[in-house]
């Protein structure tokens, strides 16, 4: 993994995104009220290649590549990266995304529905009951392992939690092994 540094004082580290196959760091840094400069780091050019491929990019944000990781934040906060070989890039010209092949593409989708189910099982219980069967016969097993893998305090920590809630996908995103392997297993 990539060696990364932020200037900040108040740098967050933090498995990355949990709707990927690529399995990451996320490194955040605030500046201010709504501004935040994010660091994605990976293990090989092609993970990057492969979460950037969903990327999005706020307002005034801009985008910087590295040969393992890229960053995106708005420009002034940018300037917080120190001591990386920074090539940066319009975030007009980024690479072309990679193109999945079909086992790739089958276990994202089966990622995507269990980590959003596992966020359902938390902001929403009911509705999350009233999916599980249907989710259970599109990957069989997904609501018990939705269920066996969330222990009692994270459901406490987060209960009240809305879909999306970032403290709560940064959560989901240190089960990323776990669900990929159960992804693995009934893909």
């Amino acid at each position: 993994m990539a060696e990364l540094r932020l200037s900040c004082q108040a740098a967050a580290t933090r498995s990355g995104d949990p709707f990927n196959i690529a399995e990451g760091v996320l490194l955040t840094c605030p500046h201010g009220e709504d501004a935040l400069t994010n660091v994605f780091a990976f293990e090989h050019e092609r993970g990057m290649r492969i979460s950037l491929n969903d990327a999005g990019l706020g307002p005034g944000d801009e985008l910087l590549i590295g040969s393992t990781w890229y960053a995106i934040g708005p420009p002034e906060s940018l300037d917080a990266l120190v001591d990386l070989d920074v090539a940066a890039v319009d975030s007009a010209t980024r690479p072309p995304d990679v193109i999945l092949s079909t086992q790739e593409e089958d276990l994202t989708w089966c990622i995507r529905y269990t980590v959003g189910a596992a966020s359902t099982s938390i902001t929403d219980p009911e509705q999350f009951e009233h999916d599980v069967t249907a989710l259970d016969d599109l990957y069989p097993g997904l609501g018990d392992f939705v269920t066996d893998t969330l222990n009692d305090s994270t459901r406490a920590q987060f209960a009240g939690s809305q879909d999306g809630d970032v403290d709560l996908l940064a959560e989901l995103a240190t089960h990323h092994a776990e669900v990929l392997e159960f992804c693995e297993t009934t893909s």
